[in-house]
């Protein structure tokens, strides 16, 4: 027996020896894939420390600490260029290796690695890219005359946004230098006029202000109305909506006189339409409506302010301005969008003879526009949710979905809806209570009927796993900048580096961009574009405090879209309180949870922490649930506004999506609809019920 145990002991041993390396390597493989992360979270003192524990010396770690050392400002021993069989993947190991040998301050060894990359590389970018760093190692080795004529002859020559981007930043590193006040505000100027998104957070301002110990008025960046108009316009591109509206106030009263006011009047109109704002939208939209000579803007105004006056309770005013433009813009883009608002609203009024009037000229004139199938979409819905027995809205549903499976999948959402709310007792009501819109159908039913096709780039997949993904975004921008035809696999390939570099808010934003071309265009959206639309941010702490708390993960997920774009930097001033971080959740209400769960508070500035905004959120909505039985209208009334406000209006029992109505803050009232839209396509493209994912 005991011969028996030994020789089991000794192939037990044997086998773990031969094991041993490969659990060195698993161990090796995920420390690398953390300091990979923190890289990209931009912690790279915590991406060293993880990287220092791995322990085989893998082609990727020897990059990857090259660009912890570049991040860091940290000259390198023992430096090399990492070579490649790839020659363009090589071509961004140079650049990276040149980056590397600037941070020893060596005139003579960059000049020579430089020339040497010149020789080698190819790519058009990488030796753009290379004469931008050589601008930066003359600023870094107090070459300033160098660096402004480098820089002066590089901005003429480079007229790619990413490049320019580059460049009109390092202008103000040289100014910063130089120790040049009034140079140094007019390079920031020049830089944010053209793409505020470089300081989206203020930091570079903050350095201004800082580095010459004063306070500056931001607006001295700019010199004339005119710069201020252009920035202006890039921050409401670029949906900076708080910031546009100072900026718009700003002008409209430094400069009274300025030939373009009527412009920034409709800008001011919009972003307040943007925010949901609507009382103070309407009086702007009417001085711009009034103001305005351009036909095309006119029927944009009128649309909006239509809007807006609907939104505010003023129903027949909106219908006179619904009617206007149908009758003046009859070529309008905005026009079907009129006709599709003023039948909801005839509707909704009980203006039978008119919706029957306007629902025919609708038919007549646009039968193929997406709005009228919107329209058919609504009217059908309200339908198939009044069928007498669940025996025939089953019939009636079946014709709606082309295969059995998405019919499948569409009904056990719902009736998931159905059992985790106490007030639904029938399918019809869960159907009332979530109505599925025609655009959510449009995209369940292409993300579940289309295969995949689309093949990105293996290059920018290859950046992103050696720590190059910042690099592999702006070579990647660049190369759609220079093409008239972008190809899809770039657009692909775009989504899935923002995604995986934690850059939500830019994913979210770069999305809304292109499916706007593929709607103008009247193309259906590929498959893996609706996954990035739809992409799960930060998943891992929303699922672990949503299953803490009993908190449905895809809500959580669809308030943080809707509040915020996922920005972890995001804030809004309410009611003398602060709304911060990714769901903008209330300073004083997050204050009362930490001290409720005994967690230490060092401040407000901790909610731009995602993890905790997070964790005190769906902290925050679990008490909800409780106080109004799970009631998604009231819940949400009451996080953005407060809990006492949400009782008094009284959202109590069965709610269908009409009672919206009853909700008299129409900024609220609108971004309750578009969370619970976003919602429900969160629940119909990735919640597992059963068998179906």
């Amino acid at each position: 027996m005991h011969q028996i145990y030994g020789i089991k002991g000794f192939m037990v041993t044997t086998l773990l020896a031969l094991l041993s390396p490969l659990f060195c390597l698993h161990a090796s493989t995920a420390s690398y894939k953390e300091a990979l992360s923190w890289v990209y979270q931009s912690q790279y003192s915590k991406a060293a420390k993880v990287l220092s524990k791995v322990n085989t010396e893998s082609y990727s770690k020897r990059i990857l600490n090259q660009v912890i050392h570049v991040k860091t400002n940290t000259p390198l021993k023992n430096r090399t260029l990492i070579r490649h069989q790839n020659p363009v993947y090589q071509d961004y190991l140079w650049l990276l290796y040149l980056q590397t040998v600037a941070l020893e301050l060596n005139k003579k060894k960059f000049l020579s690695v430089l020339t040497n990359l010149k020789q080698r590389v190819t790519q058009p970018f990488i030796l753009k890219k290379a004469q931008i760093e050589l601008a930066k190692f003359y600023i870094t080795t107090n070459q300033y005359e160098a660096a402004h004529q480098h820089l002066q002859r590089l901005l003429s020559r480079y007229t790619s946004p990413v490049l320019q981007a580059d460049i009109l930043e390092a202008r103000v590193e040289l100014e910063l230098k130089r120790q040049s006040v009034d140079s140094a505000i007019n390079a920031y100027g020049s830089l944010v006029q053209k793409f505020p998104e470089q300081d989206k957070y203020g930091q570079i301002w903050k350095q201004i202000q800082e580095n010459f110990s004063g306070h500056f008025m931001f607006e001295e960046a700019f010199k004339s109305a005119e710069a201020h108009l252009d920035y202006l316009q890039n921050l409401f591109r670029q949906q900076f909506y708080e910031k546009a509206e100072k900026e718009a106030l700003f002008i409209l009263h430094q400069y009274p006189n300025f030939s373009k006011r009527s412009e920034v009047i409709f800008i001011l109109g919009l972003v307040y339409s943007h925010l949901h704002r609507y009382h103070k939208a309407v009086p702007w939209l009417k001085q711009a409506l009034n103001k305005e000579q351009n036909v095309q803007l006119k029927a944009q105004i009128t649309f909006y302010l239509a809007q807006a006056l609907d939104y505010t309770g003023h129903a027949p005013l909106a219908i006179k301005h619904y009617q206007r433009l149908i009758k003046r813009f009859p070529k309008s883009r905005f026009t079907q969008r009129a006709y599709y608002e003023l039948l909801s609203l005839y509707y909704t009024q009980g203006y039978q003879k008119d919706y029957q009037t306007y629902t025919k000229a609708f038919k007549s004139k646009y039968p193929y526009s997406v709005f009228y199938k919107q329209f058919l979409w609504d009217k059908r819905w309200r339908q198939l949710s009044t069928k007498p027995s669940q025996s025939q809205l089953h019939k009636a549903l079946k014709k709606e979905f082309p295969s059995s499976i998405l019919y499948q999948r569409f009904t056990r959402v719902y009736q998931h809806i159905l059992s985790s709310h106490s007030q639904l007792s029938t399918f019809q009501q869960a159907m009332a209570y979530l109505p599925l819109s025609y655009s959510s159908l449009t995209l369940f039913k292409q993300y579940f009927n289309s295969k995949a096709s689309i093949k990105s780039p293996s290059l920018y997949t290859w950046l992103y796993r050696v720590g190059l993904g910042d690099i592999g975004l702006n070579a990647l921008r660049y190369t759609i900048q220079q093409e008239r035809h972008i190809p899809l696999g770039h657009i692909i390939a775009e989504a899935d580096l923002l995604e995986k570099q934690y850059r939500y808010t830019e994913l979210a934003e770069d999305m809304t961009e292109n499916v706007m071309r593929f709607e103008q265009q009247e193309k259906p959206i590929p498959k893996e574009m609706i996954g990035y639309m739809h992409t799960r941010a930060y998943w891992d702490s929303i699922t672990q405090y949503a299953k803490e708390y009993e908190i449905d993960p895809y809500l959580v997920l669809a308030m943080m879209r809707e509040l915020s774009l996922f920005n972890s930097k995001a804030s809004l001033h309410h009611n003398a309180e602060y709304r911060l971080g990714v769901m903008k959740l209330e300073t004083k209400i997050a204050k009362a949870i930490a001290f409720r769960l005994g967690d230490h508070w060092p401040g407000p500035h901790s909610l731009y922490q995602v993890d905790l905004n997070i964790k005190y959120a769906t902290y925050y909505l679990s008490l909800l649930k409780q106080q109004f039985s799970g009631n998604l209208y009231a819940m949400l009334l009451a996080y953005q506004t407060d809990i006492q406000t949400a009782k008094r209006i009284q959202l109590s029992g069965f709610q269908s999506q009409m009672m919206l109505q009853k909700i008299p803050y129409p900024e609220h009232r609108a971004q309750i609809q578009q969370i619970l839209d976003r919602y429900l396509i969160y629940l119909l493209l990735y919640k597992k019920i059963g068998s179906h994912r």
